[in-house]
């Protein structure tokens, strides 16, 4: 109990403020990439939740639902949605509870997610344009590990999923920031499984070998926020069939990006300083460098959905 309160007080600390990016860098609508798109709300936990759902241009091959990572939106990956909806798929993407355009005072902490990705699937369910469609799940980091279980609750009726260098479990991701936490891990998972449900307290590894669903797994061996030892190579080693995992060669956090633009984006934290108060007010972001997606990964991406 004394654990609990002490934990509880100290993610508040940390997630006690809102999730709404940087002011200093542009976060372009899913239609600024020549898809049409319309928003949706839903009620989550009493808290209104915004998204918008992105349309192919015929028949859906299927649907896509797109979870953001911590600190942003869904307008984060606005080019990335873009992408799965111009490949034929209804993609609908969402902002948790206190990010970017959605409500709340704050992101309350790394749990709360799992109640906003419940409410939404109740607000999926009741859509006409979704019913019929195979469902499918991507994210990216906290996204990632969201979009991986999934496959963790059959009424969600997720039939693949795929993670963007996303953590393994909500555990790691606090011990990543504060290690000296790390002979407290099991405390921590139970602390989040009594809050959210069993799947809070487990790895996305249980979650692949209990439902035995295709989970594709892609990450930077350069990875400068999810270490990689410690996620990729350990679900590798895992050995489980249903589980695919690809390396992207040399970038950093965001393996979907080309090389080109994992530099560039280097360049712009080393020089302009997005996230300080002292950043340089003469640098000029070219968003066209920056936006470039790496073509294989993402068609790998496709093929695995396309995939039996």
């Amino acid at each position: 109990m004394i654990f609990d309160w002490l934990f509880g007080k100290a993610l508040h600390t940390v997630f006690g403020k809102r999730g709404d990016g940087l002011a200093s860098f542009r976060y372009p609508p899913i239609s600024s990439f020549g898809v049409k798109t319309k928003p949706f709300s839903f009620y989550s936990d009493g808290t209104v939740l915004n998204g918008e759902v992105a349309y192919p241009t015929g028949k859906p091959l299927g649907l896509i639902v797109f979870f953001h990572g911590l600190g942003a939106g869904y307008t984060a990956y606005s080019q990335e949605i873009a992408f799965y909806a111009s490949q034929g798929y209804l993609v609908y993407a969402y902002d948790y509870h206190g990010c970017m355009t959605s409500l709340g005072r704050d992101m309350i902490d790394l749990g709360h997610p799992l109640i906003d990705q419940k409410a939404f699937f109740a607000f999926l369910d009741k859509q006409i344009e979704a019913k019929g469609l195979t469902r499918y799940s991507i994210g990216h980091s906290w996204g990632g590990y969201l979009s991986s279980v999934t496959l963790a609750f059959p009424k969600y009726q997720i039939e693949k999923a795929i993670s963007f260098a996303g953590f393994l479990d909500i555990p790691s991701i606090i011990l990543e920031s504060a290690p000296s936490l790390k002979k407290m891990k099991g405390k921590i998972g139970k602390y989040f499984a009594k809050r959210y449900g069993a799947v809070a307290g487990q790895s996305v590894i249980e979650v692949a070998r209990i439902s035995q669903k295709p989970l594709l797994y892609i990450q930077s061996d350069e990875d400068n926020m999810v270490p990689y030892a410690d996620n990729f190579v350990k679900l590798q080693s895992a050995g489980l069939p249903n589980v695919k995992t690809v390396v992207a060669q040399g970038r950093g956090h965001q393996p979907y990006w080309k090389n080109d633009s994992y530099h560039y984006f280097q360049q712009i934290n080393e020089q302009y300083k997005p996230g300080s108060y002292n950043r340089d007010p003469h640098f000029v972001i070219d968003y066209r460098k920056l936006q470039q997606d790496d073509p294989i990964i993402m068609k790998s991406t496709i093929d695995f959905l396309k995939l039996g």
